[in-house]
């Protein structure tokens, strides 16, 4: 094992509490937060009381390769953060990182991070409920002014990711940028780059509020918000095109996380095939959702087609849906189905202030990434749920009828 120690840093007590973490960690004594097969994260509290993130990344195969020349992301992103760090941008710089090698091949590198107090990523605190609605709203207009600065400093993002932004709550709120290892430090990014930061920015956090977005712009970029407001929603149009063409490749193969099957009178596509629901016999049936357990089936009729469950993946992934696990084309027709979120309910009849709000409020998130073209469409094309923060929320159910990438209906 190999040690690189942060400029600045007590080199004796940071190799201490580096090798104490990987110990600990390599042991079993801490849980991985990440899960993942080759990435993970430790939480750990050294004896001297002081709390770290302790990243972990494996190689294997054409990675290790690859990373002969590259080196290990624990060692860009510390000299990244340095350098992120000495353009005066905030960031919890790594105390030390580590790199294991075996026969001159990178096998797994870590990273031992400070764990600053009272702070949380800006996707929890948005998304799931950590952050109430008035701070919110306090901390776009200086959130927008942190990231202007982030582009005035050269610092170029390109996996502009609300969880690669630690937020802590106060009057003012203060804001650190974390994960460099996808990270441009040179001359401003051009105004196109920029947009599509942005546009990236706002495709993770689809729950925040046209107004707070107003909000964020006017701290970007003040007294010019019309015009980037429109710049972000052409971004927005064209990363949703892009995004469709990716995922089709992945949706409708076979891998690791998407798979096909075929029947005697049916073909589908499915997220777990093991856990494969039965296909319904109904699959002419009229445009009606049915709950069946823990599944809503939504028939597509006649004119279902492969892309709608790709469409159907896209939603979900920007949390505008729920999450589709099947999908079955017959001679007849074809059918969706989605695993259920408690509390999920269709519209009532004569629809209440609250749920014309969230209907009105997706139609205008779908409308910014997709041309609708939805007005012929039989049954409900809704349903409601309220989300971690306890707003009412409406999620689309019938993919048909939304093009990405399309024009945007004001």
């Amino acid at each position: 094992m190999h040690w690189w120690v942060a400029d600045g840093q007590d080199v004796a007590g940071a190799l201490d509490a580096a090798v104490a973490a990987v110990a600990c960690a390599r042991s079993g004594s801490l849980p991985n937060q990440k899960g993942g097969r080759r990435k993970g994260h430790f939480s750990y509290r050294a004896e001297d009381g002081k709390a770290y993130l302790l990243k972990s990344n494996r190689y294997a195969g054409s990675a290790a390769w690859r990373r002969r020349i590259s080196g290990s992301k624990a060692r860009v992103e510390l000299h990244r953060a340095e350098a992120v760090s000495a353009r005066g941008i905030p960031t919890p710089t790594p105390v030390a990182v580590g790199e294991e090698r075996s026969r001159g091949l990178l096998v797994q590198c870590w990273n031992l991070v400070p764990r600053l107090p009272e702070v949380c990523d800006l996707r929890a605190g948005v998304c799931d409920g950590g952050l109430s609605a008035g701070e919110r709203r306090a901390m776009a207009a200086p959130f927008g002014a942190f990231v202007a600065r982030l582009h005035q400093a050269g610092i170029d993002q390109d996996d502009f990711s609300p969880n690669n932004f630690l937020v802590r709550p106060g009057s003012p709120p203060e804001f650190w940028m974390i994960d460099f290892e996808r990270t441009r430090i040179g001359s401003p990014p051009t105004e196109t780059r920029r947009a599509n930061n942005l546009a990236k920015l706002i495709r993770e956090l689809p729950q925040t509020q046209r107004t707070e977005r107003w909000r964020f712009l006017r701290g970007f970029a003040p007294e010019h918000e019309t015009f980037w407001w429109a710049r972000i929603e052409s971004a927005a149009r064209d990363r949703a095109a892009v995004d469709f063409r990716r995922l089709r490749r992945t949706c409708l193969g076979e891998g690791r996380r998407f798979h096909k099957d075929r029947g005697r009178d049916w073909s589908g596509h499915f997220r777990d095939i093991a856990a494969r629901p039965p296909c319904p016999a109904d699959l002419d049936a009229d445009a009606t959702p049915r709950f069946d357990d823990e599944l809503l089936y939504i028939p597509l009729g006649p004119d279902g087609r492969a892309l709608h469950w790709v469409v159907a993946n896209l939603l979900f992934l920007r949390q505008l849906a729920l999450e589709p696990v099947a999908f079955w084309r017959g001679r007849n027709g074809a059918c969706l189905a989605y695993r259920l979120e408690p509390g999920v309910r269709l519209p009532s009849a004569v629809a209440a202030a609250d749920e014309r709000v969230a209907l009105r409020k997706l139609e205008l998130q779908l409308g910014a990434i997709a041309e609708l073209r939805d007005d012929a469409l039989p049954g409900p094309r809704s349903v409601l749920a309220r989300g971690a923060d306890r707003q009412l929320r409406a999620l689309r159910l019938d993919p048909r009828g939304i093009e990405p990438g399309g024009k945007v209906r004001r």
